[in-house]
């Protein structure tokens, strides 16, 4: 199904693509509870309040972790938004792979909010806990850095696979030439992520009885380099941007809440 394409059609994001789904659909809001659900996982303290001193600061230890894993997460959500409101869809493919989204992230969630915790904890001895990794063996942490990673190479498999299913109805959604490339850009974007998240996978399996397994996470910082870098070289420009607005008179670039890419 495709929602009414003829509503709002001045609306456009930071890149130059017109919104088609300014509204919200059941599945939006499903997505969106799942998230906030899985923001509620990540709660410093689930299971109880603290009643005592050390609770209290373990439970103030914890807060770099959540902040961290909470920006990961809304990344993610964040995604979601700017597919939907770009697209419009609301298929059943789109609802399938929506669907192995929420599946994804919410176990997802426990190994990125223990990596985190177990990494800020090791550079930063105050915010160890009193049973920070009293167990546990190189093994264990490489297996950690699978389930991790395996979750972050999944998450962006399922947005290459919303992506080109939004390229297979191009048509039908009057997607203009402007509008195809920047949705071939966000999928060799998202296939970067992928290609990082699979490397980690690798340095978790060959380095598993090495404490080198840590490179396995270090290995994402390549990303801060890499997709502002493939952006300034195949991104629009602000001329291309500029011309793809002015090509639907009466058309302005409005929504700047929804910007840019859906990449993390």
């Amino acid at each position: 199904m495709l929602r009414d394409l003829t509503r709002k059609p001045g609306a456009f994001d930071g890149l130059g693509f017109r919104l088609r789904g300014l509204e919200m659909t059941r599945l939006e809001t499903l997505v969106d509870a799942a998230f906030a659900f899985s923001i509620t996982m990540l709660a410093l303290s689930a299971d109880r309040v603290p009643t005592t001193f050390e609770q209290m600061y373990d439970l103030l230890r914890g807060i770099p972790a959540f902040l961290f894993s909470l920006a990961m997460l809304l990344l993610f959500w964040h995604g979601h938004v700017v597919y939907s409101r770009r697209y419009g869809l609301d298929d059943g493919p789109t609802t399938f792979l929506s669907g192995v989204l929420v599946a994804v992230m919410l176990v997802y969630v426990y190994p990125l909010k223990f990596m985190a915790t177990a990494f800020f904890a090791f550079y930063i001895p105050p915010l160890r806990t009193v049973d920070y990794l009293t167990k546990g063996t190189t093994n264990d942490l490489s297996i950690m850095f699978i389930t991790m990673s395996g979750g972050f190479v999944l998450l962006n498999l399922v947005f290459i696979a919303l992506e080109w299913h939004a390229l297979r109805r191009a048509d039908e959604l009057e997607l203009t030439a402007h509008e195809r490339r920047v949705a071939r850009c966000e999928i060799t974007a998202q296939s970067i992520y992928l290609g990082v998240g699979a490397l980690s996978v690798v340095l978790a399996i060959v380095l598993r009885n090495s404490i080198a397994v840590i490179s396995a996470g270090f290995i994402y910082a390549v990303l801060g380099v890499l997709i502002p870098l493939y952006w300034l070289r195949f991104g629009p420009s602000k001329a291309q941007i500029q011309a793809q607005i002015q090509a639907s008179p009466g058309n302005e670039m409005v929504d700047q809440a929804i910007r840019g890419s859906t990449n993390r």
